[in-house]
C-alpha cells in the first residue's frame, strides 16, 4: 500500500503544473506593451509631463478689455458660468450628488465636486492662472 501512494505522489510531482500567474506589475507591463491603447496611454502622459514642463503654457488670466479674448471670456464665465446658468448647472450636479448617495459615495463623488467647482469658477481659473504664471 505504501508503494502505491508513494508512486501516486511521485507521479503528481511529475505532472504538476507551472504557476504561469504574472504578478501584479508583470501583468500592468504586460498589458501596456501588448494593448491597443499602449499607444494612448503614452501620449496621455507625454502630454501630462509637457503641461507640467511648460507651466506659463496653460496659465489663465483675464484677457485685456475690448478684445476677442475678452468678449469670449465675458461671455463663457461672466454671463454664463457664473450666472444663472452656472448656478443652476452647480446646483443640479449637487442635487444629483444627493441622488447617487444612495448607489455609493464613488458615484456621488465626481458630481458633487463638479457641482462645488461650477460654483467658484471663477476663483478656480484666477487662482490656477497665478499659481501656474
Amino acid at each position: 500500500m505504501t508503494t502505491v501512494c508513494k508512486n501516486n505522489f511521485q507521479e503528481l510531482q511529475w505532472h504538476k503544473s507551472a504557476d504561469n500567474k504574472l504578478s501584479y506589475w508583470a501583468r500592468i507591463r504586460e498589458y501596456l506593451t501588448h494593448s491597443p491603447q499602449a499607444r494612448l496611454i503614452t501620449l496621455f502622459f507625454l502630454t501630462l509631463a509637457g503641461l507640467v514642463i511648460c507651466q506659463q503654457a496653460i496659465a489663465f488670466g483675464t484677457p485685456a478689455a475690448g478684445s476677442f479674448g475678452y468678449n469670449v471670456y465675458d461671455i463663457a464665465f461672466n454671463k454664463i458660468a457664473t450666472g444663472p446658468v452656472g448656478f443652476v448647472g452647480g446646483g443640479w450636479l449637487i442635487a444629483t450628488a444627493a441622488t447617487k448617495m444612495n448607489e455609493g459615495w464613488t458615484r456621488a463623488l465626481p458630481y458633487a465636486i463638479g457641482g462645488s467647482c461650477l460654483f467658484k469658477v471663477e476663483e478656480l481659473t484666477t487662482s490656477l492662472g497665478a499659481l501656474l504664471q
